[in-house]
């Protein structure tokens, strides 16, 4: 029986995050982004990323993420409905990158990857089969081997996705902030404390602000 192999995946998310475009906020459905529909899709938002802290399920941030680019893609609301909306839709971007930084461990060791083949002891060769092994100890000793490299494959693809994710979403939710505070009614001073409150770093508060001074 051939031994199984232990593949490092690397997931590509150029399909996530969609350029957003000066039209794209028309939508194709008509559909207008009404308080109403913001507040209930954040709720049902939060409540997924809740389940992400818990999991750890990359697949279930995909479809925050994806639940996100959809309420951008509706109309913009009425006027009157534009300042709530905003205020909504950029706290709920702050957020969602809030909780993916918590997750990166910044001092992860990408130089110690996890092992493709796992050698087991003793005279067999690497990728063995465990339930080949006649030997009860030799066995056992291996199964802890195998065992505790997929849990090291499963972190290391997990801190490197997580590093795709956070430089797309920082650079979508960028461009969004600067749409959105550029048009009336202007507050910078609600943007502002939305920096304080997520701790952005000051070289990014002074590219938004300087963007949507322009």
């Amino acid at each position: 029986m051939k031994g199984k192999l232990y593949i490092l995946v690397f997931i590509i998310f150029s399909g996530i995050f969609l350029p957003i475009s000066n039209s794209a906020r028309a939508g194709e459905t008509g559909m207008k982004l009404t308080l109403k529909i913001m507040n209930s899709k954040s709720e049902q938002i939060l409540n997924s990323l809740g389940m992400f802290d818990k999991s750890e399920d990359i697949q279930i941030l995909i479809q925050i993420i994806n639940e996100m680019e959809a309420l951008y893609n509706l109309q913009e609301p009425d006027s009157k409905e534009w300042p709530e909306v905003r205020k909504a839709e950029a706290d709920l971007w702050f957020r969602v990158l809030q909780s993916v930084r918590k997750k990166i461990n910044r001092d992860y060791d990408f130089d110690n990857p996890p092992q493709i083949n796992i050698a087991p002891p003793g005279p067999y060769p690497s990728g063995t089969a465990p339930e080949s092994i006649k030997e009860p100890e030799i066995r056992k000793e291996y199964e802890k081997a195998i065992a505790k490299n997929e849990a090291i494959t499963k972190r290391y693809n997990f801190q490197y996705k997580l590093r795709d994710i956070e430089k797309k979403l920082s650079r979508k939710m960028e461009d969004l902030l600067v749409r959105a505070y550029s048009k009336a009614p202007q507050s910078s001073a609600e943007l502002i404390k939305y920096f304080e409150k997520y701790n952005v770093e000051q070289e990014t508060r002074t590219r938004i602000l300087k963007r949507i001074n322009e």
